[in-house]
Formats: structure tokens, sequence, C-alpha cells
């Protein structure tokens, strides 16, 4: 009886993670895409703000 529980519980928790894959998959896609966004972000940022100091200091 036990035994029948667990593999009932075990075979509930599988089809969670099934059901739950796809979105696990849409959101580390939508994380790694923000993640490299801000870093092209950041990285464009920096060099006109750096471009932006040295036309200051030449001046």
């Amino acid at each position: 009886m036990a035994d029948h529980h667990g593999v009932r519980a075990m075979e509930s928790a599988d089809a969670v993670a099934v059901a739950a894959e796809p979105w696990l998959f849409a959101y580390r896609v939508v994380h790694a895409m923000g993640t490299a966004y801000a870093l092209i972000g950041m990285h464009i940022f920096d060099g006109r703000a750096l471009g932006h100091y040295c036309q200051q200091g030449r001046n």
C-alpha cells in the first residue's frame, strides 16, 4: 500500500516536472537574453561614456 502511494507520488512529481520544463526552458532563454542585452547595453554605454570623457579631456 505504501509502495503504491509512493509510486503515485513519484508519477505526479514527474508530471509536474514535465509540465514545468517548457516554462523553465523559456525562463532560461529569456534570462540569458536579458543578461546578454544588459551586458551589451552596459558595454555600449561604457564606450559612449569613455568616448565622451576622452573628448572632454582633449578640449
